[in-house]
C-alpha cells in the first residue's frame, strides 16, 4: 500500500469513523432503553452464573471490571460526542502517585452531570472500577444506571417517614465492602441534593434552616448534611487512606456581575451546549478528619464554608480557578481512546444482540466501525 493511498484512506476514514461513532452511541442509548428488560435479564443470568460457579473474589473482580468497562463508554461520549473540555486543577499529580485502596471523595453537587464528571476524573486516576457512589435509594430504579450501581455495591441512602435518615441499608453495604475487603473510592455529595437556582424551594428551605441554626447561609452551596458522612466514617473510616475534596465548576454558568446561570441538564451537557468543566482536587490527610461526631460536624461545615467562599470569588470577582485555589494552571485532559473505544464497541455488540432484527442499520454501522478500526490498527502495526 503506497503512502498516498494510506494517507487518503486515513483522512476519509477518520471523518466517516467519528460520524459513525456518534450515530452508534445514539443507537446504543436508544437500544439500551428499548431492550432494558432483555438487558436486565441477561445481566442477572450472568450474575447468577458467576456467583454460583466461581469464587466470591472472582465475582467481585468481574463486577468491578464490568462497571469500569461500561462507564468508560460515557468517558468516550464526553470526549468525542459532546466534545467537552475538562480542565483539572490542584493535587492531580499527588493523587496519581497515591497508593490507596480506600478513599473518601467529597464533592459539591449541582446537577446530574456531576456523576459523569466524577467518573471521568476517577477514570483519569485509574480508579473507575473502585467508585462507590452514595446516592438515594430511588436511583436504583433508573434503567441501566440504577442496576449497575446496585450490582457494583454502590451505597444507597434510605430516607424513612418525614425524610428521616435510615442508615440500615448503608451499614449493610459498608459491612459487605469491609467483610470482603473490597477496595472502594466512596463518593459522597454532602449537600444531599442539587444546588441550582431553578430549585427555588430547595434554596429557600436551605436559607431558612441555616438562619435557624444561627449560621450565615451559603451563596453557592447548600448546607452539608453530616448524617451519611458519620455513618461512613463510623463503619468504614478506619480503612480510608486519604480524603479528596473535589470542586466542580461549570464556567458557562458564570454570567458576570455576580450572577449565575442554571447548571447543565444531561441533554444540554451531552449536546455540547455546556462544553467547559473545571475540576479542582485537593488531597487531604485522613488524620485531619476528626473521629468525634460533633467535631466531624464542624469539620464538614468549615470545609464547605471555605468552598463557598472560593466559589463566591469565582462568580462575583471573576477570578480564575488557579488564582482562587492558589495552584498552577489547569491541564486539559482527554481520556485515552485505547481504553474507551473498546468499551463502546463491546457495549454496541452486546446491545446488538438485544435490539429487534429490523434495525439492521445498527449491525451494519457496528461492522463498518469494526472494519475501519481493524484496518487502522493494521496500518499502525505494519507502519505503512
Amino acid at each position: 500500500m503506497s503512502q498516498s493511498i494510506t494517507y487518503y484512506f486515513r483522512y476519509i476514514a477518520k471523518h466517516i469513523y467519528w460520524l459513525l461513532i456518534k450515530l452508534l452511541t445514539l443507537l446504543i442509548t436508544l437500544g439500551s432503553y428499548y431492550a432494558y428488560a432483555e438487558y436486565t435479564i441477561v445481566i442477572l443470568l450472568i450474575q447468577i452464573f458467576i456467583k454460583s460457579m466461581c469464587s466470591r473474589q472472582f465475582y467481585i473482580d468481574c463486577v468491578d471490571s464490568i462497571y469500569q468497562f461500561y462507564y468508560r463508554y460515557a468517558c468516550l461520549l464526553i470526549d468525542y460526542w459532546a466534545n467537552i473540555k475538562i480542565t483539572l486543577y490542584g493535587d492531580i499529580e499527588l493523587v496519581d502517585k497515591l497508593q490507596a485502596n480506600n478513599v473518601l471523595a467529597l464533592c459539591n453537587h449541582q446537577c446530574g452531570v456531576d456523576f459523569f464528571n466524577v467518573h471521568y476524573l476517577l477514570n483519569r486516576f485509574g480508579k473507575l472500577s473502585r467508585v462507590r457512589h452514595v446516592t438515594t435509594e430511588p436511583f436504583q430504579y433508573i434503567p441501566l444506571a440504577g442496576h449497575s450501581f446496585f450490582m457494583h455495591s454502590c451505597i444507597y441512602l434510605k430516607r424513612g417517614k418525614g425524610d428521616k435518615f435510615d442508615p440500615t441499608q448503608m451499614i449493610k453495604t459498608l459491612t459487605y465492602l469491609e467483610t470482603n475487603n473490597i477496595p472502594s473510592w466512596i463518593v459522597l455529595y454532602p449537600e444531599g441534593t442539587f444546588y441550582d437556582k431553578v430549585y427555588t424551594d430547595v434554596l429557600a428551605d436551605n436559607r431558612r434552616y441555616m438562619n435557624k441554626i444561627g449560621v450565615q447561609p451559603f451563596k453557592h452551596l447548600l448546607m452539608p448534611r453530616s448524617r451519611a458522612l458519620k455513618t461512613i466514617h463510623k463503619q468504614f473510616g478506619h480503612r480510608f487512606d486519604a480524603v479528596l475534596d473535589i470542586t466542580i465548576v461549570y464556567p458557562n454558568t458564570r454570567a458576570g456581575n455576580g450572577l449565575r446561570r442554571s447548571t447543565p441538564s444531561l441533554i444540554e451537557y451531552f449536546s455540547g451546549y455546556h462544553n467547559l468543566v473545571d475540576i479542582h482536587v485537593r488531597l487531604i490527610d485522613v488524620r485531619q478528619v476528626p473521629k468525634a461526631e460533633e467535631e466531624l460536624d464542624n469539620w464538614l461545615y468549615e470545609l464547605y464554608r471555605q468552598k463557598d467562599g472560593q466559589l463566591s470569588q469565582y462568580y462575583e470577582q471573576n477570578r480564575s480557578i488557579s488564582e482562587i485555589f492558589d495552584c498552577p494552571p489547569g491541564q486539559e485532559y482527554r481520556s485515552d481512546p485505547r481504553t474507551t473505544l473498546p468499551s463502546l464497541l463491546g457495549t454496541s455488540i452486546v446491545i446488538g444482540f438485544l435490539i429487534p432484527n429490523p434495525l439492521y442499520i445498527y449491525n451494519i454501522i457496528v461492522a463498518i466501525v469494526l472494519i475501519i478500526t481493524l484496518i487502522e490498527v493494521f496500518i499502525i502495526l505494519t507502519k505503512c
